[in-house]
């Protein structure tokens, strides 16, 4: 069609269909064209051809599970991560640094995540229909939506894989396309299961669309079927989930919002008054403009096509203006004929990223004391119920937080809750989600790293601290990297022990790269099936478990397979850094709760390689210390230490500033030398 190029790309282990059009110059004229449901590339065939017209490179791809482009059978494959993840991969594999990005409906939604989570990929957004909600943390959309419209609503309708499909079935694939594209009734009731359409309803086509474009779109949902786009909804409630680390984050990319006022979504309850009366704003500080096109539905771009063209360009062409502005500033001020002006065009076009969120207030915790002055508590937020032990005055500036491990507890700080307290800093140490006096969800998949950040965001936010020093070890290390990768704005310093970051492996999972070091006996294989490792610490004995783990001194990876969990009748003597009263401590929190909370972190790495692609090649911009034991078996990963000490670590974290390395140490550091520690984090925090 009128010169427009298809190709496939091969990203995150699915191929990408993409339309595009305009000169490929490297530029940076590149504009990112988002399509929704049920759509596909082909809904922007306007504007590509409008704005490859006006000398811009116009890019279209069919997203993941829609048109040419692979449909992956898992419906969690389909969360905003995923989707996000391809959006960065294909940026990636174009060699495109940074685009302008348009969005409708579903492209909408992925275009503010990307927005929210990857700002440094966008120069400027214009989105249209959907408007970027900030997440209620009370409740989940699908339930918001089912105690709104009720269970025969299409979302509701949508949750159940089969049940529309079926129904999308029986009535005809193009007439259901036909009912939904023509659909003008704005009310959100309207769209219910009896509403796709019949196969005798006769319904005239509008001038937007023609037969033959209907003809297009048939031809590919009759071959895909619509299951890729209704999981796209099915994830909704694992997309609330997920979204938890960016609790009261802003959107801080230059926008404008283009809305028809019979589009659907311009009904939602209360919807205008947050769009024209500050909520909107509020949450996109840099929203320049809303525009309210009358008499038109909610396919905006296809339904007004030139007119939305015109709004693009009008919006984006103010940026590569500021862009040359600034080019030529900079050469005159090197040649010194002038300085920086710091006019509004350079504010907007060089905002910084960095925020603060908003914070609420916990009502609901429980105080109780322990040992040493350690004040104790009960913070509910996500839906469960966090345990945190802390000590130390309420200077919010003086924070620390600890995370810890596997298989640890708040206890594993103890000495650095009191040590740091000594010194004026409040030090906060929780029982991490599935361990200790902490809640343990059921599901498997609610330990992702997301889950994790988002209990250490929700926990601040009702400590009233909006910002922290933050200490991790091992699993509490990785949460940690996690953190500074996605939300910098949160944490003032890093001191991260036993586990470097590792940019992520876009050619292989964690767990299978590691069954391919070590086999399936190595303990992080052995992990992944529910219920086995289980059984084995059962049959050995929770104390007898943990002795072995924590006193492990032999540092290869290997050495710790299922045989090694310890034996009933194997004698281990204690170390001095760890008593038997500090034993029995540890015992009796995991006789109570079992290992399988702990063991759902590792059931999650892949998951958590799935949806961490849209960080590729991200960088951890915080100010970090690392510490390490030469006995540490992560010390003695394939290559670690060449990547540690040669110039790799400092690459994907440039602002790391110091690495220790502590000669006789094994794994529980902060244990093991625990003066030694706590003064290594004192002196590089204090700092800051």
């Amino acid at each position: 069609m009128e010169g427009i190029v298809h190709r496939t790309v091969e990203i995150n282990g699915i191929a990408l269909h993409v339309a595009e059009k305009g000169p490929v110059d490297g530029a940076g004229t590149g504009i990112l064209l988002l399509h929704g449901f049920p759509e596909l590339w082909y809904s922007w065939r306007h504007q590509i051809i409008g704005l490859a017209a006006r000398g811009y490179r116009a890019i279209a791809p069919d997203l993941r599970g829609y048109g040419d482009t692979s449909a992956p059978p898992s419906v969690n494959s389909y969360t905003l991560f995923h989707l996000v993840g391809d959006v960065v991969a294909l940026l990636d594999a174009l060699e495109l640094p940074q685009v302008f990005v348009v969005g409708h409906d579903w492209g909408a939604l992925i275009a503010w995540t990307l927005c929210m989570i990857r700002p440094d990929r966008v120069k400027a957004l214009v989105n249209t229909s959907v408007a970027h909600m900030p997440r209620d943390p009370s409740v989940s959309l699908v339930h918001h939506f089912k105690r709104l419209y009720g269970d025969n609503y299409y979302i509701c309708r949508f949750q159940e894989p089969g049940v529309a499909e079926a129904e999308f079935a029986e009535v005809g694939t193009k007439n259901v396309l036909r009912k939904i594209l023509t659909m003008r009734n704005p009310h959100r009731s309207s769209l219910t299961h009896k509403d796709w359409g019949s196969t005798g309803e006769e319904i005239t086509l509008p001038s937007w669309l023609s037969e033959e474009d209907l003809d297009y779109y048939a031809s590919k949902f009759e071959k895909t079927g619509f299951t890729g786009g209704m999981n796209y909804y099915r994830c909704l409630n694992l997309n609330w989930e997920l979204t938890a680390p960016w609790a009261g984050a802003k959107i801080q990319v230059p926008t404008k919002f283009i809305v028809g006022d019979l589009d659907l979504t311009y009904h939602y309850p209360n919807i205008q008054d947050y769009i024209h009366k500050g909520g909107f704003k509020n949450d996109v500080p840099l929203l320049e403009e809303v525009v309210v096109l009358e008499g038109v539905g909610h396919f905006i771009q296809q339904e007004r096509p030139e007119e939305v063209t015109d709004h693009i360009c009008s919006f984006i062409k103010k940026f590569q203006y500021m862009k040359q502005k600034i080019e030529d500033d900079l050469k005159r001020i090197q040649q010194g004929e002038r300085t920086v002006q710091e006019d509004e065009a350079h504010r907007v076009y060089l905002f910084e990223q960095g925020l603060r969120p908003d914070l609420f207030r916990s009502k609901r915790s429980r105080i109780y004391r322990y040992m040493e002055g350690i004040v104790h508590r009960t913070v509910e937020i996500n839906g469960i119920a966090v345990h945190v032990a802390e000590k130390g005055g309420d200077d919010a500036a003086a924070a620390v937080l600890l995370l810890h491990g596997f298989p640890e507890l708040w206890y594993s700080w103890r000495h650095q809750i009191v040590g740091l307290a000594a010194r004026g800093f409040r030090a906060i140490a929780p029982d991490l989600r599935g361990y200790g006096d902490t809640s343990a969800p059921p599901s498997v998949n609610s330990y992702t790293l997301f889950h994790l950040v988002g209990d250490v965001v929700a926990l601040l936010d009702a400590l009233e601290l909006p910002q922290v020093f933050v200490v991790g070890h091992d699993w509490g290390a990785a949460i940690a990297w996690t953190l500074c990768m996605i939300r910098p704005d949160r944490v003032k310093a890093l001191v991260n022990t036993s586990v470097a970051h590792m940019p992520r492996n876009p050619s292989v999972s964690p767990v299978h790269q590691i069954k391919h070091l070590y086999g399936d006996n190595i303990y992080v294989c052995r992990f992944q099936e529910p219920g086995v490792a289980e059984a084995e610490f059962a049959e050995v004995g929770t104390k007898n478990v943990l002795r072995k783990i924590l006193t492990m001194r032999d540092p290869r990876p290997s050495s710790l397979t299922h045989k090694d969990w310890g034996s009933t009748g194997e004698e281990i003597a204690l170390p001095s850094w760890l008593s038997e009263e500090d034993l029995d401590y540890y015992a009796s929190k995991f006789e109570k709760t079992g290992f399988t909370g702990g063991m759902n972190y590792y059931r999650c790495m892949n998951l958590n390689w799935e949806l961490t692609a849209p960080w590729a090649g991200a960088k951890i911009q915080v100010p970090t210390k690392f510490i390490v034991g030469d006995l540490d078996l992560t010390y003695h990963y394939p290559n670690i230490q060449d990547y540690i000490h040669k110039g790799g670590f400092k690459n994907e974290v440039p602002l790391l500033e110091e690495v220790v390395v502590l000669e006789g140490v094994g794994h529980f550091i902060q244990q093991e030398r625990a003066e030694e520690v706590t003064d290594h984090i004192y002196n590089f925090i204090k700092k800051f």
